[in-house]
This record gives structure tokens, sequence and C-alpha cells, in this order.
């Protein structure tokens, strides 16, 4: 049996041609009506008047505008429909092509008497059913009663059954394939996707809160919760909330829905605390962007880069303060002072003093500014050019250019690549078969590649993966980048043994390699890319010459072994079967030898060899990572959080010293951070600026001592 709970979603729409668009993603919505909501827009009313109805916005601002084909004037009392030839007092209308919506006359507070009223009242809150006509525009049901919807953006919240991971199979309780240990059937109680509980225990999946009360636990969102004593993150006690004041900021006018929480003392994002940042002043900007008096985060990270007071968010690409114009990436790069002339082109592409570039100042390109625009993230173009990224890959006029898909574009009759114009293809015949596979006319392309043998007549699909027609199978690696080919073949006869392995009648085949002499009839796989037929085993491809088909033990995804013989996947090892100890997936010894896949641990003492955490061992000789000997006393070194090797002079992480620590007064503070008397260390480098006396750990990427603030970039930490 399958648990459901009913979630609560909320959509911001924008009605543009009678087709919804998001106000969040600009992605066109396609509401499944009818569908039953409730208004959230604090500016929607009901304008009803003896003769008529409609929906719109409320009159906060006074004027003229335009509605359902009609000159409007919104007054304080209502709305009056009259002509107006005063092309600057209408509100969004297109009058021949151009768009009018200069700042309306606000001063008309009384309505004309002379005049029909439509008398208003607000639906903020009210229930309502979104419904479509028969001639596909969208109306309001609402108490039996059917309005046209003229508002252009609609704000509501919706209710779905959604189905959970919780499942019950007899007397059984799962989350997806995980036994979810000591609840009561009797009591059971699906709270949300992630939580449940019964009288006494909460869950998070299969995991257990242990210090949940059951009696005043109750789902905040998908990944947050809260009882009586703790706040949690999903099962994770959020270290220092309160839970009595924790609330979720609202954040959807931000398009930040959710995102940010709050209590008496901070602010958190995503449940992890905004470090420093002031109550009082904090206001989210966009998104992930928010500030206080002080500083701007990113992510609840503080960005030293930004000016808070005048900090702006431009859109998914920019962002900008009193000081210029930055991108919004990854790294934080400025690409325009405030006297620079800055154009967003938006989707990556921008200018600077009529420079035009994309991404960031490392891609600038040459293009006609006043016919530029961008198509999406990759594609731009201008009067005679098509752009992909910075690179022209069109030159000449054209009348269209739209896109194809994600990879290609339509110019005119011809289909376009990120590498320029596709030989022996046009528009007209050009379809796709199975992404990333398409046809033109009777020839086969994989993306911008011609395939000479290929038939796209025959074409079909084998599994995710794989592909053939009368004569060729197409192989996939995982990413969709590549495709190896296995060429004239009768693929009439083709069996696909698993993911990995397929044969015809006469050849075995691990992905597009034919597995020489493997006898299709008899071939069978075993685990681990192991196979074998009636007279030898194989690894992948690999033939393994020295086991016995009929007598093999496959140990783990790499050791595979007959009663004489032990292979590392497709190397033979000297190691002797009968005495042979198999440490983890990846090392093995007998009395004499030890080897680390395929490394033979020259030195290595078999008989006191042993595994001393994940990351290392020892013998009585000496301390190893894998197949690397460490510096190290074997007798003094104690290992410590798993990745650190220290005797009395010297200390490792993993296979790296840390140069010039001290050894008396080093300790582990935890996520690969460690300290002694004079410094900070992360992972094997040295924290620049950090004090080890005060220095914490905050959160995920968070840490401060008593004077600074650091985060983690490209692999290290600094200082903001």
């Amino acid at each position: 049996m399958k648990y459901y709970f009913q979630a609560q979603y909320h959509q911001r729409l924008d009605l543009f041609d009678n087709v919804f668009v998001s106000m969040a993603t600009g992605n066109v919505v396609e509401p499944s009506l009818p569908l039953e909501i409730i208004i959230e827009s604090e500016d929607c009313v009901l304008y009803e008047s003896d003769n008529g109805s409609i929906i719109d916005f409320s009159p906060t601002t006074l004027g003229y505008y335009w509605i359902t084909g009609q000159t409007c004037l919104r007054t304080r009392d209502g709305l009056v429909f009259e002509p107006c030839d005063d092309k600057d007092a209408v509100q969004y209308t297109y009058i021949d092509g151009q768009l009018y919506g200069k700042k309306i006359n606000t001063d008309l507070s009384q309505m004309p008497t002379t005049k029909k009223r439509y008398h208003f009242s607000k639906l903020n809150g009210c229930k309502a059913q979104l419904k479509q006509n028969d001639d596909s525009s969208f109306i309001l049901e609402i108490d039996a009663k059917e309005y046209p919807l003229a508002m252009h953006e609609l704000e509501f919240s919706y209710f779905v059954q959604e189905e959970t991971g919780f499942t019950q199979d007899g007397e059984k309780l799962y989350y997806y394939d995980r036994p979810v240990p000591q609840l009561t059937l009797a009591d059971f109680k699906v709270l949300h996707f992630n939580y449940a509980k019964d009288n006494h225990v909460v869950v998070c999946g299969a995991d257990v809160i242990s210090q949940a009360d059951a009696a005043t636990f109750e789902v905040i969102t998908t990944t947050l919760a809260k009882d009586k004593n703790h706040v949690y993150e999903f099962s994770k006690i959020i270290k220092g909330a309160d839970a009595k004041s924790f609330i979720v900021i609202d954040g959807k006018e931000q398009d930040a829905y959710q995102q940010y929480s709050k209590d008496k003392q901070t602010v958190y994002y995503f449940g992890e605390a905004i470090i420093g940042a002031d109550l009082a002043s904090f206001r989210i900007i966009h998104g992930r962007y928010s500030a206080d008096k002080n500083w701007v985060y990113r992510s609840g990270l503080r960005i030293a880069l930004f000016d808070a007071e005048s900090f702006y968010y431009i859109s998914q690409s920019f962002v900008g303060d009193k000081n210029g114009i930055y991108t919004d990436f990854l790294n934080i790069t400025q690409i325009a002072q405030c006297d620079d002339v800055f154009v967003d082109y938006d989707n990556d592409y921008f200018a600077v003093n009529d420079t035009l570039y994309w991404a960031d100042k490392e891609h600038p390109f040459d293009a006609d500014l006043a016919s530029f625009s961008s198509i999406n993230c990759t594609w731009a173009k201008d009067e005679t050019h098509i752009y992909y990224k910075d690179e022209v890959v069109y030159k000449g006029g054209y009348e269209t250019a739209e896109i194809f898909d994600e990879l290609l574009l339509r110019v005119d009759d011809k289909i376009i690549s990120n590498r320029g114009i596709i030989a022996g293809a046009n528009a007209k015949e050009w379809h796709l078969l199975i992404f990333p596979f398409y046809a033109c006319a009777d020839r086969l392309f994989y993306q911008q590649e011609l395939l000479d043998k290929g038939d796209p007549n025959t074409f079909e699909a084998l599994d995710d993966n794989r592909f053939k027609d009368k004569s060729n199978v197409y192989i996939f690696d995982n990413d969709f980048e590549i495709v190896d080919t296995i060429f004239d073949i009768n693929t009439e006869n083709i069996v696909l043994i698993d993911e990995c392995f397929l044969k015809t009648p006469d050849t075995v085949y691990f992905q597009e390699l034919a597995i020489q002499d493997a006898d299709p009839d008899t071939f069978e796989v075993l685990e681990y890319g192991f196979s074998r037929d009636k007279k030898a085993v194989f690894c992948n491809q690999e033939k393994l010459p020295e086991l016995n088909p009929l007598d093999v033990t496959i140990l783990n995804h790499n050791f595979i072994h007959d009663n004489n013989t032990l292979y590392y996947q497709s190397t033979r090892l000297d190691i002797e079967v009968s005495n042979m100890k198999i440490l983890n997936d990846d090392i093995v010894k007998d009395n004499r030898h030890v080897y680390y896949k395929t490394h033979y641990l020259s030195g290595a003492e078999a008989s006191s060899y042993q595994l001393s955490t994940r990351f290392f061992q020892r013998d009585n000789q000496g301390v190893y990572h894998n197949q690397h000997r460490l510096p190290l006393n074997a007798d003094e070194t104690v290992f410590l959080d798993e990745v650190y090797a220290i005797d009395n002079l010297r200390v490792f992480f993993i296979d790296s010293e840390i140069m010039d620590a001290d050894v008396s007064s080093f300790k582990v503070i935890g996520n690969n951070v460690s300290v002694d008397k004079n410094n900070v260390y992360f992972r094997d480098k040295k924290v620049e600026h950090a004090d080890p006396a005060s220095f914490k750990i905050m959160g995920y990427a968070q840490f401060v001592d008593d004077n600074h603030q650091f985060t983690i970039r490209n692999g290290h930490i600094v200082c903001l």
C-alpha cells in the first residue's frame, strides 16, 4: 500500500495572449484544468454591474487603461468604460504594434456620474475554480458563477495528493526499499514527503529522529520541521535554532519561496545559519541573494565584494551595486564600472560601452548592436549573423532563426549546429528521430554528424543507450557525448544480454568491442563486468586465460579466482588462492605478498599488514596509503578522523604531509579542518589569516574566528 499526503503549491502566473507564463521562471505553464484554487493575489478584485462582471486588479492605480478590447477608466469607486483617445493615458495596450503604458493620471478620484458603475469586492483568500471556456479563454468560477479573467497576473495556491516514499507491505513499513523501524502501524501517520510518525517516534525517511517529540512535531517545509525543543533539517537538528520563534520567511515575491527562515536570533538559508546576519535589517533581494545593513549574502554566504546598501538584482546572469555590474556565476567577476554603459541582452549576453560579450569579459565579439538579440543562453543573432556563444556560425541574410531543439537552430531552410551549417540538411525534411539522432530524407545524423552508413528508415531504439538500423548498432556513453558504432552486422537477431553486453548469432560484444573467441550460445554474464562461456572467463572484453570457467568465484567488482589463480580485473596476481585474504575491494595479501589493485607492494610485510582506517594501512615496518609508503614511524603512528596519520615528527592528510604542523598541539576539529597552536589547516593546506585559538566550524562551508569569516572556494578555505 502506498501513502499519500496533501501538498499545497503556489503559483504566480502572467496571462499573456491567453497563455500562462510562470513569473518565477518565464516558462509556459499549462495548469491541469479545471483546478480548485485559493486566490492569493492581494489586489484581485471582482467588478460587477447590472449588465456584466469582470475579474481584474483593484483600483490602487487610477486612470485610463485597456481591458478586454475597450478603454476603461479606473477610479476609487470602480470601473467605467468610455472612449479614450489619449495614448499616454492608456496602460497595457498595443496600438499599431506599439506598446503604450506611461505613468497614467492618478488624480481621477471621483466616478463620473454619467457613466455606468462597476462596483468591486476583493477576492484575496477566496476559493475558486480555474477553468477555460469553449473559446479557450480563462475564467474563474466562484460560488457557482463564472467570471471572465482580465487581470494579467494571478497568484494562487492549490492542493494535490502527492505520493510519498512510504509504503506498507503486510505488517512492515518501508521508505522506498528501506525498512522503517520502531513505528506502530495502528498509529502511523504520514506528515510529508519525507516525514512520518506514530504516537511516540518520528522518522525522516527510514531514519529515526531520536530526539524528536512526537506529540509536538510538525512539518514546516519539505526539508524543515520542528517540535517544542528543536528545529530539524531533514533528520538533523539545526544547532542553536529556537523552536518557539522559528518561522519560514515567505519569499514568493522575491523568487525565494520557503528558502529563508528565521528565529529570534538569526536568519537561515535552507536550514543553514547565515553567520553574522543582522536580523533587524535583513531583507531578501532575489532568490539566493539577500542582504542586511552590513553585507550581501549569496546562498547564505557573505560576499564581501558587494555594497549592501546599493546592491540590486538584474537577471539570472548579472547583479549590480553602486560600484558596477557583476556576473552571477560561481566565480563572481566585475564586468562594468559604475560609469560604464551596461546593457543586458538576456541569456548571458551583455554589452559594456558598445562591446558585446558572452558569459564574461573573456569572450568579446563583434556584432551589430542595433539588431543584436539573444535567442537563448548559447545562441544569438544580428541582422546578418548567427552566433553560438561568442563565435559566428552563420553569415548572410536570413528571414527566420528559431530554436529547433537544445542543440540546433533552424535558419530559413538550413539547420545550424554549434559548428555551423549542417551539410546535407534542409529544414523542410529535417526531423528528430530519437534525441539526439535526426533524419533528413534518407540520411541519418548523430547531432550534426552524418552517419555515412546509417539508415533512418530502419532506425530504432534497443534501450536507453543503444540504437540500431538495418546494419549498424550505435552505443552512447552515459553523458550522450560519444557514440560508438558496431558496423556492418545483421541487426535482426540482436540479443541484449544486459546494459553492457549484446550478441548476434556469431559474436558477443562488450559495448562496441567484440569479445574474441566468445561462444554466443553458452555465453553468460556473471557480475561486475565478468562473464564466461563454456571455454573461458572474461573481464569486460578481455579474456582471463588461466581461469577455469566451471569453477570461478567473484569476490567483488575487482577480484575473481578459481582454485589456483586470482585476477584483479584482467590482471593476474602472484597470490596463493588457498592462503589469500581480501582486505577491501582493492587490497589482497597471502603469506608472501601484498597487492593494492595491480601494484605489488615491495617491502610490505604480509604477515603483519593490516587496514588501519579507510585511507591508511600499516605493518610492522611502515605506514601506507594504498600503494604509497609514507615516511612515518609505524610504532609511533596514530590515526585521527580516518584521514590523518601522525607520529612524533610529521602529520599527514591522506598521502600529503601538512608542512610545519606542530605535532604536540595538533588536533582535528572536523570536516577536514585541523589546528595546532600556530595555524589552522584545511586538508593539507594552511588557512591564511585564521586564528587557531578561536576558529570554529559554523556550518557547511562556513567558518569563523574572533576576527573573520571564511568560506570554501576552489578547494581552499578563504577569508571573506
